[in-house]
């Protein structure tokens, strides 16, 4: 149905949080909290895991308020108020942030991994869709997004995951849905950081399971923040029982050793030298690899004495999704509006 002529002031997005909305009034109206959705035992889930997982997401900027219960849904804004008979489920009546086509709906995602001992590399998986009143997904709102994060245990991370509230086709008014998913991603811990050489050098080492092991075709990428660097960078790649030392002369070099081992320079981005290291044809699997800047270079991250998570990749460069461990929901969506109602809407947002 094609919202009156009202809604010219009114909403693109109503972004709803069903587990954790910002400001939330009139608690007797709020939905039920959907907490973390078990994935059950034919997932295959890391359930150590999945439980020290926590998921939370808030939102900001909004341009006000969005209310729905069992007589249908109203928008509030500027201290008007605009009703429309559009009833959703009781699990997703109540109070949620309003936003304006062609702004911003500003979003952070905050993950904390709660276990004392172990820590998490996730992968995020964001959606967006259309919320119909019979609780199914509608017409695609914002391509899906992909975001990789390292967690220590007991730490806590926090991204940003907000997006840019376009009106697309299929779009209505009313409310729309935003999915995280939390993937167990694959990943390898370097137990051993050491700086070396007055901190010139760094040497990683120890991983949880090595490179290359088992014959593997495989790539692990670093991510070394150096001061005072060169455009160059000593590699030096060690087996149990051999090793060997190549230099990679500027971004794009690659250098594949008498080990088995292919290293490239990948990028220089500012201070940080993106690296990585790929188990070609070697016999043994990779104990530990050195990385020497330079005289007078300074290795600033990973610290020393510090473990390092690192993306491990098979050589065709698939990283496939670990076991789902979390599943939170949101909602948002922009109503049905013609040229003329699109042009009153971005005058009302400025």
């Amino acid at each position: 149905m094609k919202p009156p002529k009202v809604f010219a002031r009114l909403v693109a997005i109503a972004v709803l949080a069903l587990w954790q909305v910002a400001n939330v009034r009139a608690a007797d109206r709020n939905p039920r909290s959907r907490q973390g959705i078990d994935p059950g035992k034919d997932s295959g889930a890391d359930q150590g895991l999945a439980e020290a997982i926590d998921l939370t997401i808030g939102f900001y900027g909004e341009y006000g308020q969005t209310i729905t219960d069992e007589n249908g849904t109203t928008y509030h804004v500027d201290g008007q108020s605009f009703y429309e008979n559009k009833v959703y489920p009781p699990e997703y009546w109540g109070v949620f942030p309003l936003y304006f086509f062609g702004t911003t709906v500003g979003v952070t995602i905050g993950v904390e991994n709660q276990s004392d001992s172990k820590d998490a590399r996730l992968r995020l998986e964001k959606t967006c869709h259309v919320l119909r009143t019979d609780g199914s997904n509608g017409a695609e709102l914002s391509p899906p997004e992909t975001i990789d994060v390292g967690i220590a245990a007991g730490g806590t991370k926090t991204v940003d995951a907000s997006f840019g509230a376009e009106y697309v086709s299929g779009a209505e008014s009313g409310l729309d849905r935003l999915l995280v998913k939390v993937f167990g991603a694959p990943a390898v811990i370097y137990t051993s950081v050491e700086h070396l050489n007055g901190a010139s050098m760094i040497r990683l080492g120890d991983a949880t399971e090595g490179l290359g092991q088992d014959g593997a075709n495989e790539i692990d990428t670093f991510a070394i923040e150096v001061v005072n660097g060169g455009t160059s960078v000593s590699v030096t790649t060690k087996t149990a029982t051999e090793q060997e030392t190549s230099v990679l002369n500027g971004v794009g070099d690659s250098v594949t050793d008498s080990l088995g081992f292919k290293s490239t320079l990948v990028a220089i981005s500012e201070n940080v030298y993106v690296l990585a290291v790929e188990s070609v044809s070697n016999r043994h699997a990779l104990s530990h690899v050195d990385f020497d800047f330079g005289i007078g270079a300074r290795v600033v991250s990973p610290a020393h004495g510090s473990t390092y998570m690192v993306a491990r990749t098979s050589s065709d460069g698939d990283e496939a999704d670990g076991p789902l461990l979390l599943l939170k929901e949101a909602v948002f969506c922009p109503p049905e509006v013609d040229a003329e109602t699109m042009e009153a809407l971005g005058s009302a947002a400025e």
